[in-house]
């Protein structure tokens, strides 16, 4: 099974308009002897507030949990994206906690929150 956690997923037919939409394995020692991804996505502007964002995560955490088995999924959003807070927010993901991510345009520091959706 965990070979299977490595392979890559095709969700191209989940939703055609979002620009990336990515699911990379996680680690965490509290979180250790479960099975889990790291959710991340990003949109065109020209599609965002209409909901296209949230119907794309739900059919994918609805693959994930319920196809591949996994136990949770993180996701996180740069603090000043209430949009990408409120889309996560909906789904029921939980804060997990402050993080800060480095972006990869001129290495800048972005105030960050990890969030968590467990299978229940």
């Amino acid at each position: 099974m965990v070979s299977n956690m490595n392979a890559e997923i095709n969700i191209s037919n989940v939703i055609l308009e979002t620009d990336r939409l990515i699911l990379r394995t996680w680690e965490l020692k509290d979180l250790d002897n479960l099975l889990g991804r790291e959710l991340g996505y990003v949109l065109n502007k020209d599609y965002w507030n209409k909901g296209i964002m949230k119907e794309a995560i739900s059919k994918v955490v609805d693959y994930c949990f319920n196809t591949l088995k996994l136990n949770f999924l993180m996701a996180s959003y740069f603090n000043h994206n209430i949009a990408s807070k409120k889309v996560l927010e909906n789904l029921n993901f939980k804060f997990y906690k402050d993080i800060i991510i480095e972006t990869g345009y001129n290495n800048i520091k972005e105030k960050s929150t990890l969030m968590l959706l467990k299978n229940n």
